[in-house]
């Protein structure tokens, strides 16, 4: 059965025909062309590769069955053909191999993605690996967040801020024979996940580490670190990758058990290597990759990673605000280019400060969560949260742009700060709870091309 092809715009039907009637035409980008028709009843678009819309085939599978009757069989005019040229522009473009790609480099990557089902060449553009690197560079500003992977009863679920019913799964997971509970996502930074998959080696739990990209559904398979390192139980893993600076990334395993100086492993994708670094602190609770650094935030001060000189540095928490312990930290991430923190004493207040990064920390702004319980008027006796994520779309000075997704007794939802609205992202069963993991309670999703 053939499929329906879909545009890449609006995901309406373009056309119903098999894909190999049009899959290697040069100027298929710019042919797919949706016309909309003025009467009501004339529903349908044109697919100018197939020479026709919908409703042309249509008429003309009633024509095959006069002609079967014995009527005389209408033929299309040459003149009705040359109406669907494409235009001398689209040609030009079309055969210039050149041309498309300096146009495609200037496509966010969500587009991209999606362009890469309608041709087969555009299919070997896309998936060309200095391809991607060249629209790394071409485009260094992080993309967006379109979704969230998180965990519920141990098994890995997601949900999509764009309406899709789920976001693309693991890629490595059948090719490895990965075991779902002892593979997991471990940290995500600006497009790329970092996986864990335990394997016992009849002593112990060792760890191998995955780093992936979803979007593309590539992913690399890091070689096994040595010495202490190798035990899972003895260190914490995280990514760091800069868009700014594709397509290499670091990896860093940082021991928290024995005493200083405590081991870093630091694994360099451009080298294909691990190396040994060694700090005076360790690190606990969630962390985010912001300004070139990881970051952490204790009790008593904030730890930052370096990720180009290697180093930890350690700076004191000011007297005010308060910074609580680990176990009250909801949030830390980074969101408009920013570092945001949640906390709260507990996660049933109605209220809490969002605080920002400037030196110092200090009080961004207030949140009111109990136009959530007029919302949800049937949560009010079991009202909880937990903070997935901070988003801000335009501006990161108006309070109006951020909006936080919440988990929420039986939803997870989307509560913008300015308008207190509620947008129901996903629906979850009243038992269920989101997992908190070693760095927060979710891992973005965002789409990328860059390379692995």
């Amino acid at each position: 059965m053939a499929r329906t092809r879909y545009s890449t715009v609006d995901r309406e039907p373009l056309c119903s025909r098999p894909r190999d009637c049009y899959a290697d035409h040069p100027l298929l980008p710019f042919l797919i062309i949706k016309k909309k028709l003025d009467s009501p009843n004339t529903p349908g678009g044109h697919c100018f590769i197939c020479n026709g819309s919908q409703m042309t085939r249509t008429r003309a599978s009633s024509k095959r069955k006069k002609s079967l009757t014995g009527a005389t069989p209408t033929v299309q005019s040459p003149a009705a053909d040359n109406a669907h040229e494409p235009p001398p522009a689209a040609i030009a473009i079309g055969c210039s191999v050149d041309l498309m790609t300096e146009i495609l480099l200037r496509s966010p990557a969500k587009s991209l993605i999606r362009f890469k089902c309608v041709s087969k060449n555009w299919l070997s553009l896309i998936s060309d690996s200095q391809f991607s690197r060249n629209h790394s560079r071409r485009n260094p500003r992080p993309n967006p967040i379109s979704g969230l992977y998180f965990y519920n009863r141990s098994r890995l679920k997601s949900v999509s801020f764009h309406g899709e019913q789920n976001l693309p799964s693991l890629p490595f997971f059948d090719v490895l024979g990965c075991h779902e509970n002892l593979t997991s996502i471990v940290d995500s930074c600006n497009g790329l996940l970092l996986c864990e998959n335990l394997d016992f080696d009849g002593k112990e739990f060792v760890a191998q580490y995955i780093v992936c990209n979803v979007s593309t559904q590539k992913y690399r398979v890091l070689p096994k670190p040595t010495g202490n390192s190798a035990r899972w139980i003895n260190h914490r893993a995280f990514l760091a990758f800069d868009p700014s600076k594709p397509p290499h990334y670091k990896v860093f395993l940082v021991s928290y058990l024995s005493p200083p100086p405590y081991e870093i492993d630091v694994f360099f994708s451009r080298t294909g290597c691990w190396k040994k670094v060694f700090a005076q602190h360790t690190c606990h609770g969630p962390s985010a990759y912001w300004n070139g650094a990881i970051h952490w935030v204790g009790h008593d001060n904030c730890l930052r990673f370096d990720v180009d000189t290697e180093e930890m540095i350690a700076t004191p928490n000011g007297p005010l605000p308060k910074i609580l312990s680990q176990d009250k930290i909801r949030y830390l991430g980074e969101c408009g280019g920013r570092l945001f923190l949640i906390q709260s004493r507990s996660r049933k207040v109605l209220g809490f400060r969002i605080l920002e990064l400037c030196g110092t920390w200090w009080g961004s702004f207030q949140v009111n969560l109990r136009p959530i319980i007029s919302a949800f008027p049937e949560i009010e006796t079991t009202f909880e949260f937990d903070v997935l994520s901070l988003l801000c779309v335009g501006d990161v000075e108006k309070k109006d742009n951020f909006t936080l997704v919440l988990a929420i007794p039986g939803r997870i939802i989307a509560y913008n700060l300015h308008w207190k609205t509620c947008d129901v992202l996903c629906n979850l069963s009243e038992d269920d709870f989101i997992e908190r993991g070693r760095n927060g309670y979710a891992y973005t999703f965002v789409e990328t091309l860059s390379p692995v």
